[in-house]
C-alpha cells in the first residue's frame, strides 16, 4: 500500500507541477534557511492572513516550476543556504513593483506613519511596544514595506549628497585594527545627542571598496535588534526573513541611480577610512 500511495503522491505532484504558470520575467531571489520547505516559504510569500491553503498550494507550485524542481524528491529535499527564485508577485498579494516601474515613491514620512499605525499601538510602553512589534512585524503589506525602503533610498541619497550635518563612526569585524565599514548617522536638529533619525551601516571590502549596505528609513523601526532594509552589491533591496540573518529581495534599483548611491557612500568612505 506504501507504494501505491507514494505512486499516487508523484502522479498529483506531477500534475500539479505541469499546470502551473509562474511568472517567469519577473522573480526575486530567496535563501533557503534552516527549517524551511516549500510550503512555509510560499506560505511566508503570500504574506496575507487567513491565506487559504488551496492559495498556499498554488504558489508552493509556481515556485517548483520556476525552480526546475519537477518531482517531489527534488521539492523535499532544499538545502540550506541555497538561492531560488520566487515570484516577485501574485493575485493573492500585494505586488512588488520591479526596477522598471515608474511609480511615483512617496516620501518616508508618509510611509513610516503608516506603517507606525499598524506596529504601535497607542498607550503601550516601549518594552509592551518592542514585543507587539515583534509580533505582527508580517502586517505591514509588503507594498508598503517596499515603499518604505524605496523612500529610505531617496532620503540617504539626499543626506550624502547635500552639505548635510552626519555623524561618523567606523565599525570593525575581523580586525581590530582596520575599519569593515562606516555608520552614518542622522540626529535631530543635527545635535550630537539628539534623537537619532535614521542609521546606515555601510560595509566594505579589503580594499575599502562597497560591498553592501544596511539602513534604516528616517522615523520607522521595524526590527529592534536588525536594520530594516540592505541594499547589496546587485542592486537588490532586501529585508530581514528571519532572526538568523535570513534576507529576502523586495525589489531591485535601476542601474543608473544604484550607482549614484554607491558613489555617494564611496565618497564618504574615502573620507572617513580609507
Amino acid at each position: 500500500m506504501g507504494s501505491s500511495i507514494d505512486t499516487q503522491s508523484q502522479a498529483y505532484y506531477k500534475k500539479q507541477y505541469a499546470e502551473a504558470k509562474p511568472d517567469t520575467q519577473n522573480k526575486v531571489t530567496y535563501t533557503i534557511q534552516k527549517g524551511d520547505n516549500l510550503w512555509s516559504i510560499a506560505r511566508e510569500k503570500l504574506n496575507k492572513k487567513d491565506v487559504k491553503n488551496s492559495e498556499i498550494q498554488d504558489m508552493m507550485y509556481q515556485i517548483a516550476k520556476l525552480n526546475s524542481f519537477d518531482t517531489l524528491e527534488k521539492a523535499n529535499n532544499l538545502e540550506i543556504n541555497n538561492v531560488i527564485y520566487l515570484p516577485s508577485s501574485s493575485d493573492s498579494q500585494s505586488a512588488v513593483h520591479s526596477g522598471s516601474d515608474t511609480k511615483k515613491v512617496r516620501d518616508s514620512k508618509t510611509t513610516a506613519a503608516e506603517i507606525n499605525k499598524i506596529l504601535e499601538p497607542e498607550g503601550m510602553n516601549y518594552f509592551d511596544t518592542m514585543r507587539y512589534k515583534q509580533k505582527h512585524i508580517d502586517s505591514v503589506p509588503v507594498e508598503l514595506y517596499t515603499e518604505n525602503g524605496k523612500a529610505g533610498i531617496n532620503y540617504w541619497a539626499d543626506m550624502l549628497n547635500k552639505d548635510s550635518k552626519l555623524f561618523f563612526q567606523k565599525s570593525y569585524s575581523s580586525s581590530p585594527t582596520k575599519p569593515s565599514g562606516l555608520v552614518i548617522t542622522k540626529k535631530e536638529n543635527d545635535f550630537p545627542y539628539g534623537k537619532t533619525q535614521a542609521n546606515l551601516l555601510v560595509q566594505v571590502d579589503d580594499n575599502g571598496k562597497f560591498k553592501k549596505v544596511a539602513f534604516n528609513t528616517p522615523d520607522v523601526k521595524m526590527h529592534s535588534i536588525q536594520f530594516d532594509y540592505e541594499l547589496d552589491s546587485n542592486g537588490n533591496l532586501k529585508r530581514p526573513s528571519n532572526a538568523y540573518g535570513g534576507m529576502e529581495v523586495l525589489d531591485k534599483m535601476k542601474k543608473e541611480e544604484y550607482q549614484q548611491f554607491v558613489q555617494a557612500l564611496q565618497k564618504h568612505v574615502d573620507e572617513q577610512i580609507n
